[in-house]
């Protein structure tokens, strides 16, 4: 049980740091309530448990907080057959400085497949820049999780999110 906390942890912060920074200027900054935990805990929201462990979490914001990187809006953690799956594609550039023309291209995969949804040249840039949005039909997969997979290089980004298979 440890492990799924962890996962749904790590994509909510994920989700949160990023979305507070395509809200610049209007959103300065996200922090963690609970960076560090003091002692010894069952579970809770800290990305470091005691004695000094960073857990998924921590690392999930740290490559969040990368100054460039490609990233997706998406509207929730959980996806079953027939869900459309509306995505937004983003680039997060909080570095004041330049980042030349590149390429985006997009994913989702299963482990058994690797489905490509869109690709895009985003344009040089100095600050954050929205792109294309992609939208994708479920269909049923024989998986409890699937990654959307954003492939831009040194600014590439991943996110696992779950499957709910149908009962049949």
């Amino acid at each position: 049980m440890i492990h799924c906390y962890d996962w749904l942890q790590s994509e909510g912060y994920k989700a949160i740091y990023e979305e507070a920074r395509r809200q610049s200027p209007f959103c300065s900054m996200a922090l963690n309530w609970c960076y560090n935990e003091p002692w010894k805990t069952a579970a809770n929201n800290s990305l470091i448990s005691y004695p000094c462990k960073p857990k998924p979490a921590f690392y999930a914001v740290k490559d969040s907080c990368r100054p460039v990187l490609a990233s997706a809006r998406i509207p929730r953690f959980d996806f079953k057959a027939n869900d459309d799956f509306p995505v937004e594609i983003w680039l997060l550039n909080d570095t004041g400085n330049t980042v030349k023309s590149g390429v985006v291209d997009v994913y989702i995969t299963t482990g058994i497949e690797k489905i490509k949804l869109l690709s895009w040249r985003y344009p040089e840039t100095d600050t954050n820049i929205k792109g294309p949005a992609a939208d994708y039909k479920f269909p049923e997969l024989n998986t409890d999780s699937f990654t959307l997979l954003l492939d831009a290089g040194l600014y590439s980004s991943e996110y696992k999110l779950k499957f709910a298979r149908s009962l049949m």
